[in-house]
């Protein structure tokens, strides 16, 4: 009896001793560092707070104030904070090799520490700058105010030179950050809890960081010359045009209302602005149209208001530049802005309503119809005509300015809509200055064809009727292709269905379709009217005549061949590129078993196994 019992009591005092070391491992390990997280966690915002306080003060009034002094040391306290969080999150990762629960807590240890690196790198790098910090003025960056007399600089020059030189010392760490960051899987997240995106916004900072990574070189680039765009080195003058998209023409729509805008050390000051069609009588030299124009649209001339003619944007621009200069009210430009009725939209989106004097308030909601007033009456010389597109430059300017005194938030939301804007083909930007000009290519900001190795599809669109709008007409794209011997054989057939219930005449669309440059053109269809097949910009095209009746349907077939060499590895690949200004269009595209339907709202790219 006595032996059984002292087993018996070995054998309590063993599951005691096992349960007790489990109760401390789970505590030390899981319990209290949980329970930690979750007090830290509590503390987040008040640890953030004096930090955004402090960024968004210092810059109260656009100028740097001495509060940024500060900034270093509050970015201390809260690393000590992120310290103690990372070392409750490093316990807890002993548990990431668990299925299923696991990696959350691997995320949670690559969090903190993704975050700890931030606040060090954050406090060298404003602890570094402070001397450049306090000469920085702000002030006077807007727009022209005759109370400001002589602007005495922003000392952007200087920031920029500084940044210039310390951001490549950082390189390293941002990768070394994203790579943490592209660690952690967004998949095992939920869309949403409790009213806050979780797994879009990973996704975004993700895409965010990757972007980062990849222009590092050219952001400091673009740095380099902000001081140059800003009219720090001499004042800059751009010519911003609106265009018609309704109208549309290769670079986006007919050239309608323009502005002239100087920039002198940041203060933005509206020189002029005006209707583009009533530029054409000041024009002093006979220039010959394009063919298209000439022949079809019957011009007489080549006027500003055609000069987006081109389905390359360089090219239009360079025609802008010419035709500007022959103007006889012109004022010398260093580069074109041009925009359409879309990116007003976006910006309204963002800034909110706006007043604009004499025609109430503004916003995305109604501004169509207050452009479509305006592009109602260009060419009028009537008093009345000539008020009301006065109001167009008016409204971009209500919508800079309230952009302008936004607050950091806003900012960063216009930022993200434009980089959209500049995908769709909604803004292009064009500047003499060869160095500016190929930071803006390389972002696609400038409208250039693609170069692209693979297949190449662009369909540029001029609507050369006189009272027809291209909301009347839609365009719709099937691509079938199959794989030969040597080549990918491709039958093309673009739809257009002319769907206007007011207007009864013929709709009239001169079309240009872009392929890649050694294609083989095997047929097109007769109602192609003067089709001809040549090749510019690196690509082959086919060109022609559409016309399309009121209520009716029109289907142009082009056939082709595509060598196989084009493409590496087995990999088939195309680029279907979307014209400036158009709306987003159906194309279905098939290639053996392969079948894809997809919007064109912006370039995009179709790759898969051949």
């Amino acid at each position: 009896m006595k032996v059984k019992f002292l087993k018996k009591k070995k054998y309590v005092w063993t599951f005691l001793s096992v349960f007790f070391i489990l109760f401390v491992f789970l505590y030390y390990f899981l319990i209290s560092p949980l329970l930690g997280l979750y007090s830290d966690l509590k503390q987040l915002k008040s640890r953030v707070r004096p930090i955004k306080s402090t960024i968004t003060g210092s810059v109260s009034g656009m100028q740097i104030t001495s509060d940024m002094e500060f900034l270093p040391f509050e970015l201390d306290y809260l690393k000590d904070y992120l310290t103690s969080v990372d070392k409750k999150a490093t316990r807890l990762q002993i548990f990431s090799r668990l299925p299923i629960i696991g990696g959350y807590f691997k995320d949670l240890k690559t969090v903190t520490s993704l975050s700890l690196d931030v606040a060090d790198t954050s406090t060298n790098f404003f602890s570094s700058m402070q001397n450049v910090l306090s000469k920085v003025n702000l002030k006077n960056v807007g727009f022209y105010n005759s109370s400001i007399g002589d602007n005495p600089g922003t000392g952007i020059s200087e920031l920029a030179n500084f940044l210039t030189t310390e951001l490549p010392k950082y390189k390293e760490r941002v990768w070394v950050m994203n790579k943490k960051l592209q660690e952690i899987d967004s998949e095992r997240y939920p869309y949403e809890f409790k009213g806050y995106e979780i797994r879009n916004n990973i996704v975004d900072a993700q895409k965010a960081m990757s972007f980062v990574v990849m222009s590092f070189d050219d952001i400091v680039k673009s740095i380099g010359v902000l001081p140059d765009l800003m009219g720090e080195k001499g004042s800059r003058t751009f010519l911003v045009i609106l265009q018609n998209e309704n109208k549309l023409r290769p670079s986006g729509g007919i050239l309608s209302a323009y502005a002239v805008f100087n920039i002198n050390r940041g203060a933005v000051n509206l020189v002029k602005s005006g209707d583009v069609y009533n530029l054409d009588p000041t024009q002093t030299v006979y220039n010959e149209p394009p063919e298209f124009l000439s022949k079809y649209a019957v011009s007489d001339n080549f006027y500003l208001k055609d000069a987006g003619y081109s389905a390359n944007f360089p090219t239009s621009s360079g025609s802008i530049y010419t035709l500007w200069k022959e103007n006889s009210k012109n004022i010398p430009i260093d580069g074109l802005i041009v925009i359409d009725s879309h990116f007003i939209k976006t910006l309204l989106n963002v800034s909110g309503k706006v007043k604009v004097p004499d025609f109430g308030e503004v916003g995305s909601e109604n501004v169509q119809q207050y452009l479509n007033n305006f592009f109602a009456v260009t060419g009028s010389e009537e008093l009345v005509d000539k008020t009301q597109k006065d109001r167009v430059s008016v409204l971009l300017l209500e919508i800079m300015k309230k952009i302008l005194v936004s607050g950091s938030e806003k900012k960063f939301q216009l930022l993200q809509f434009i980089m959209k804007e500049i995908d769709g083909g909604h803004l292009l930007f064009n500047s003499i200055d060869p160095g500016i000009q190929s930071i803006a290519k390389k972002y696609k900001l400038t409208g250039d064809i693609e170069d692209f190795d693979g297949d190449f599809l662009y369909i540029s669109s001029a609507n050369i009727s006189d009272a027809n709008v291209n909301s009347d007409l839609v365009m719709s794209v099937t691509k079938r292709s199959t794989i030969e011997s040597k080549d990918i054989t491709t039958e093309l057939n673009l739809q257009f269905s002319n769907v206007s219930k007011t207007n009864f005449d013929v709709f009239r669309n001169y079309i240009k379709v872009y392929l890649p440059e050694n294609v083989e053109i095997l047929e097109t269809s007769d109602n192609f009217i003067d089709h001809t097949i040549g090749k510019e910009y690196n690509k082959s095209y086919v060109d022609g005549l559409v016309n399309v009746n009121p209520g009716s349907i029109t289907d142009i077939k082009i056939k082709y061949n595509v060598p196989l060499s084009n493409f590496d590895a087995g990999k088939y690949r195309l680029l279907i590129q979307k014209q400036p200004g158009a709306v987003s269009q159906k194309y279905s595209l098939s290639l053996g078993a392969y079948e894809k339907d997809v919007d064109l709202d912006t370039n995009k790219i179709v790759e898969f196994d051949l």
